[in-house]
């Protein structure tokens, strides 16, 4: 079977778009755990000690990444990966929202 070159294309393009944003996502809030989340998440410790927690919940969110991917890919194997993008998406979406409401 011949593989169609157009839509190998635009998979790779939305590939790339896709982790292009992420990635984009990981810089800006790595510069905001730097400049901003030790001052106003952490305000009653040292900024030694700021720095590093503002750091360390980035790197968190890094880390579990590939754990996410590996949870999820195992679902979306077994129960199809449209209902797994639902899944994730409402999990970011209520996240978010839960984000927004905070007092801070």
């Amino acid at each position: 079977k011949e593989v169609d070159q157009k839509k190998v294309r635009k998979a790779a393009v939305a590939g790339l778009i896709g982790t292009t944003l992420e990635l984009y996502d990981f810089v800006i809030y790595g510069t905001a755990s730097a400049l901003v989340f030790s001052k106003l998440f952490f305000p009653n410790i040292s900024p030694a000690a700021a720095l590093i927690a503002s750091f360390t919940t980035f790197a968190v969110g890094f880390l579990f990444r590939p754990l996410g991917g590996i949870f999820f890919s195992h679902f979306g194997d077994r129960l199809g990966r449209k209902w797994i993008l639902v899944v994730t998406l409402l999990l970011m979406g209520g996240a978010t929202l839960a984000i927004g409401l905070l007092p801070t």
